[in-house]
């Protein structure tokens, strides 16, 4: 009585569900790493766009201190002027000399703030190494092309 069988079996998915669902998850990774990296682009736009803001604003607020200061500077020159006529006293010229002094420490704190705005404009920009005239090559090698300045140069308005 020998035993004899066949066995057949067949599978056909209706629905492939496991594929689905995995298209749908890379779907989405996809989308979030395309959001993700447009909030990057816009906040980097929004960093540069704020640091040049800061910068003009830093510049004016600097060139205005600096005419402040010259027209004290006027009215000291012409306060003692009247001091010599006659028609000034010590206290008044110790009064427009105080105010002179009020606008140089206002001109001097100006330039310091368009300095900073300038030197982080130049890093949200990625070009402080260029700006400072740094060579990460010479960096590498330890050999240094350029003598080193004695005296820093006096600040340049642009």
């Amino acid at each position: 009585f020998p035993d004899y069988g066949i066995q057949f079996q067949l599978n056909i998915p209706l629905k492939n569900r496991q594929a689905q669902a995995d298209m749908t998850r890379e779907s989405l990774r996809r989308r979030r790493s395309d959001i993700q990296l447009r909030q990057q682009e816009n906040a980097v736009r929004l960093e540069v766009a704020r640091a040049l803001a800061n910068l003009t604003q830093a510049r004016e607020t600097y060139a205005i201190s600096a005419e402040a200061r010259e027209l004290r500077q006027q009215m000291v020159e012409a306060e003692e002027k009247r001091f010599g006529l006659g028609q000034s006293t010590i206290f008044q010229i110790i009064q427009t000399q105080r105010d002179l002094s009020g606008a140089r420490t206002t001109e001097i704190n100006s330039l310091s703030s368009y300095e900073a705005a300038r030197n982080e404009f130049e890093r949200v920009l990625g070009r402080t190494l260029q700006a400072n005239n740094v060579s990460i090559d010479e960096a590498y090698t330890g050999q240094v092309s350029k003598a080193p300045d004695p005296i820093p140069p006096a600040a340049v308005v642009q």
